[in-house]
């Protein structure tokens, strides 16, 4: 037996990287094309505003642990078998939501589709991973990633419009109709390309590995600082909604639309470190990117605090924030995997784990506080997190 790779089930040219794309952004629609018609959801199921968070939150959490789940399944039983899988539970998840008419009932169906959005966003990589090779994984990992940071403002542009055209249900139903057409497009469209199965399913092995990764302060420094950049951004998403719709009565879509401009911040953010890589210091630009951050939460928080609020306002100042958070977190990410070449798979789905414990941490922060600080609740989140970041900044600078 050689060391020589073994070549892959299925050429490269064979991949639909479109259906790839769409695959990792399942959880990203789950996650915001209802952020719209949160208060109408909340009014149809006569919930409280804490308890719509919870809607939020469990899907969070149950995307959070299914990535860990569905990469160790995939390559014991093979991509394609878990992927519909996958599917198959986000699709039963989304009809669940346009069908039930109480809270518990409507928490379950958001766990379903939370766990199946998992399976798309690893499986979706691992694939990736099987099927090409050198620069090629490079590109189509940059696709996928393109793809996953672009959902969250075009999402919610949709479920703003369906929201005002046919009621909060309409979103669910038509995720489920995408549900479908993916589930029958990997059918017939994918082949299977993990061609060396895993003969066993280690629990604990998989456990052990994942407990080695993030007991190192090389990948834990870092990985600490995306979770907070991005429990800001959840904030947002959690409690943005009721301040625009609910308090200035905005439309569904106008607040939509103002979530595209607000997170394009993140794309923007992007770009600026690309050009700014190579002319300043790393040290200088880390130094910008949270000038940006603090600075657009605290904007956020003045809004509601000296009761100047506006849609102009908040969407802006949330684009500031999201400028520094797309300065940020690509750095914070690639220090996060540099360090574990050989598990780099594991690393990237434990940050993926974190990051998604952390939204939901941040939710439900979110809802526990709202009670007392009304509509400044979410704006002091994230100045709370953008803070917070400083700590493990603080903590490399010293080791």
């Amino acid at each position: 037996m050689t060391g020589d790779p073994e070549p892959p089930v299925v050429p490269a040219s064979r991949v639909p990287v479109v259906l790839l794309m769409v695959l990792g952004t399942l959880g990203q629609v789950g996650t915001s094309i209802y952020l719209p018609a949160l208060p109408a959801v909340e009014k149809s199921l006569q919930i409280s505003f804490a308890q719509g968070q919870s809607t939020l939150a469990i899907f969070y959490l149950a995307f959070a642990v299914s990535q860990l789940l569905f990469g160790p399944l995939s390559d014991r039983y093979g991509r394609k078998p878990a992927l519909l899988f996958g599917i198959i539970l986000y699709l039963a998840g989304s009809f669940g939501c346009a069908l039930v008419n109480d809270l518990n009932s409507f928490l379950a169906a958001r766990t379903a589709q939370g766990f199946g959005a998992g399976a798309g966003l690893v499986i979706a990589r691992a694939i990736v991973r099987d099927t090409f090779t050198g620069n090629e994984i490079g590109r189509v990992m940059a696709l996928l990633t393109m793809s996953f940071a672009i959902i969250p403002g075009i999402a919610p542009i949709f479920g703003g419009f369906l929201n005002d055209l046919a009621g909060w249900q309409s979103i669910f139903t038509a995720i489920g109709v995408l549900s479908l057409v993916i589930f029958l497009w990997t059918i017939f469209g994918l082949a299977e390309t993990n061609r060396e199965r895993a003969k066993t399913l280690s629990v604990g092995q998989v456990a052990a590995a994942y407990f080695h990764i993030f007991r190192h302060p090389a990948f834990l420094r870092p990985a600490m600082v995306s979770v907070l950049l991005l429990a800001g951004v959840a904030a947002y998403f959690g409690g943005s909604a009721d301040l625009i719709v609910r308090h200035l009565g905005i439309s569904s879509s106008a607040y939509g639309v103002s979530l595209f401009v607000a997170i394009s911040g993140l794309i923007a953010g992007g770009v600026l470190l690309r050009r700014l890589s190579g002319r300043w210091r790393m040290e200088a630009i880390t130094k910008l990117g949270l000038a940006l951050l603090v600075g657009g939460a605290l904007a956020v928080l003045a809004g509601p605090v000296f009761d100047m609020a506006s849609i102009v306002q908040v969407t802006l100042a949330c684009h500031l924030f999201a400028i520094g958070v797309g300065i940020l977190l690509p750095s914070s990410i690639a220090a996060s995997l540099g360090e574990f070449p050989n598990q780099a798979g594991s690393a990237a789905a434990l940050i993926g784990f974190l990051q998604l414990l952390g939204n939901a941490a941040a939710i439900a922060l979110l809802a526990s506080i709202s009670p007392a600080l009304g509509i400044i609740a979410f704006p002091a989140l994230m100045l709370f997190f953008a803070l917070a970041v400083l700590l493990p900044l603080l903590w490399r600078a010293r080791a």
